[in-house]
């Protein structure tokens, strides 16, 4: 296994479309838990990413979270599992006081068709049909839970918790 293979004590994983807003915590327990929040494309919010801070694009977000384990102690985690996303960790684990604006469905309208054509047809179900159903959908008007959407700060400060 990969994590196997480290020579550094902590990984930090989040994707390329993740920016976290807050300060690392001190490192005394054996992982943390970030807040992570996914944002949207609507009518007034829906000009393509091109250049300059991602974390500044303007967005809604659902008000859902999850609370991802992103920071940790490679010794004492392990990913087991089909499509394991954070790993299991031996240890102590905290919820860090981070959370994380997650731009995965909300790059452009052109990444959206890119991402559901992608998961359609390179992925079992229940991903397929998921995605497949997202197609020409990048426009919303709520969450993909019936939530209304937000502005980042009311969001942040009130989520809702998968």
């Amino acid at each position: 296994m990969l994590l196997d293979q480290v020579k550094t004590e902590w990984a930090l994983c989040f994707d390329a479309d993740e920016r976290l807003v807050g300060e690392l915590p001190d490192l005394t327990a054996d992982g943390y838990r970030f807040r992570l929040f996914d944002g949207y494309m609507s009518k007034d919010r829906e000009e393509p990413y091109s250049t300059g801070k991602l974390a500044d694009l303007p967005r809604y977000w659902g008000p859902e979270y999850r609370d991802i384990l992103m920071l940790f102690r490679c010794k004492q985690a392990i990913y087991h599992g089909p499509d394991r996303r954070e790993p299991v960790l031996i240890g102590a684990v905290c919820n860090a006081d981070i959370t994380v604006k997650h731009f995965g469905k909300c790059i452009s309208t052109d990444q959206w068709e890119e991402t559901c054509e992608y998961y359609s047809t390179h992925w079992p179900e229940p991903y397929k049909s998921k995605w497949e159903g997202r197609k020409g959908k990048s426009i919303h008007t709520d969450s993909d839970f019936g939530r209304p959407l937000f502005r980042w700060a009311d969001v942040a400060a009130n989520g809702v918790k998968l």
